[in-house]
């Protein structure tokens, strides 16, 4: 079953069983502070509805057992979901090199995203996303503090920080913290980065006292003794924790990286013995393609297929969306002249439409294909005649 026989992994895999509808298992290494920490992650088939906080208790005891380890479980849709996504952490430890429990009938596959440059750019681009939708917290503390209402700013603060946690949370661990309290938070990033694990200080006064303060927003009590200087002071803290989360991005991004690169490029079909017929057709089709064909993101399955509409302007873009609903109308048997003065006209705009969604262009690359290649049939429209068979 395991690669590596470890009796210990082996008890814990056979415990977990009746708990969880076990579909995968990865062993791999979170980066910690000092070093790397065994990582083991779990998947199911579930969904976090079906995973009872008795179960969850159940599991917890069974990670005790290998306290040397971190243990994530995580639904098998979610995990994939969030590989689709370019989420670093699913990115970087499920791999199929580090499986160590496969399910019967295992799709390996499901776990090869096709990677390029595109991929970790597209990574960044959701990342600095989300961080940009964080951004309005912090302006709307900075409007607040200049009004004197500190509370306030101090309650825009506190989602501030938190939302861009759970950023960093979900791209190192693969999920955001369940956590709402600031300070269980920094304690959870402490033994895998120092800069998130610090960022308030617990031993020194000042700074346990702004921390204190935003736990107690967390939880609804808002404080009224805070003034505007501490505001100013949790402001920097807030940009401090921003920095730390760029910075944990760029390691995990460089480490995402060195993984994968280990595990070597794809195989492709060779290029070399093409003929230039086969050349020409090839380079007609990507041309056909580039053309026609969109991908939602690089890697995903969902494709678009791009078509051309004739409009002369943005008003003419209202009459020719009329014309097509007055068409549904008069199909309906719904013929009034005084809503519908000229019909034909109206028939007319609408066919045009289908007219411009006729793949001629497509038509005349499959021909060229045909004939380039020579290809030729076996069915007829008359059967020949009998000599022919001579």
């Amino acid at each position: 079953m395991f690669p590596e026989k470890d009796p210990q992994l082996e008890k814990i895999m056979h415990q977990l069983s009746p708990i969880l509808d076990l579909c995968y298992v990865f062993k791999s290494q979170l980066r910690s502070t000092a070093s790397k920490q065994p990582l083991m992650i779990v998947l199911h088939q579930g969904s976090t509805a079906t995973v009872t906080q008795a179960m969850i208790a159940k599991m917890n005891l069974i990670f005790k057992q290998a306290p040397a380890y971190t243990f994530k479980v995580f639904p098998l849709k979610g995990a994939l979901s969030s590989l689709k996504q370019h989420n670093l952490f699913f990115m970087q430890h499920c791999q199929a090199k580090n499986l160590i429990y496969p399910q019967k009938n295992a799709h390996l596959q499901q776990f090869n995203l096709k990677l390029s440059q595109g991929t970790f750019d597209l990574a960044r681009e959701q990342i600095d996303r989300q961080l940009s939708s964080c951004v309005h917290h912090l302006d709307a503390a900075c409007e607040y503090k200049e009004e004197g209402s500190y509370t306030k700013a101090l309650h825009c603060l506190y989602s501030y920080q938190k939302n861009v946690m759970d950023i960093a949370a979900a791209f190192h661990f693969g999920q955001p913290f369940q956590e709402v309290l600031l300070s269980e938070c920094q304690k959870l990033f402490a033994p895998y980065d120092t800069r998130l694990g610090t960022v308030y200080d617990t031993g020194n006064k000042q700074d346990g006292l702004l921390l204190h303060y935003l736990d107690q927003t967390a939880t609804g009590n808002l404080p009224t003794s805070i003034n505007a200087e501490q505001i100013v002071q949790i402001t920097t803290k807030a940009n401090t924790v921003l920095k730390a989360t760029l910075n944990l991005f760029r390691k995990q991004l460089l480490a995402t990286k060195h993984a994968i690169k280990k595990r070597g490029k794809p195989k492709q079909l060779p290029q070399t013995g093409t003929s230039g017929k086969e050349q020409k057709i090839r380079e007609d089709l990507q041309k056909l393609v580039d053309r026609k064909i969109l991908e939602l993101r690089p890697g995903h399955e969902k494709i678009y297929y791009k078509a051309h509409l004739k409009i002369d302007g943005t008003a003419d873009i209202m009459y020719h969306i009329a014309a097509m609903l007055k068409v549904c109308i008069l199909a309906l048997g719904n013929d009034h002249t005084d809503r519908f003065p000229e019909p034909k006209l109206n028939i007319q705009t609408t066919l045009e439409h289908i007219l411009d969604l006729l793949p001629f262009e497509e038509m005349e690359c499959l021909e060229r294909i045909i004939h380039e290649l020579e290809i030729n049939t076996n069915h007829y429209v008359l059967e020949p005649p009998k000599c022919y068979y001579a």
